[in-house]
């Protein structure tokens, strides 16, 4: 029972890393969420002339501030620990043991 409470808990904290140090997972999720919001400013007529790339430099931008101001809310101590769960958890997946 504690060993799979174990496993949740680290996948739950590994997963809110990823979210929040940026991640190549949490980038294809960017590039959906800009993506989308294209599609939608182009069906609305809302681009204001703006070129796929500009808007896509914008949209990453402000998705950027919003985590960041997400990850600043926790405590300092929380934020470390999850940057290192993070590094430790992505170098294991990367270099499984034998």
């Amino acid at each position: 029972m504690g060993n799979s409470f174990a496993r949740f808990a680290s996948a739950a904290l590994f997963g809110l890393g990823l979210i929040a140090l940026g991640s190549p997972l949490s980038a294809q999720s960017v590039m959906k969420q800009c993506g989308d919001q294209w599609q939608a400013a182009k069906a609305a007529g809302t681009t204001n002339g703006e070129t796929w790339p500009q808007f896509l430099s914008q949209c990453r931008a402000q998705l950027k501030t919003g985590a960041a101001a997400l990850l600043g809310r926790l405590p300092p101590r929380c934020r470390r620990s999850l940057r290192l769960l993070s590094r430790r958890l992505l170098h294991t997946a990367r270099h499984p043991p034998p």
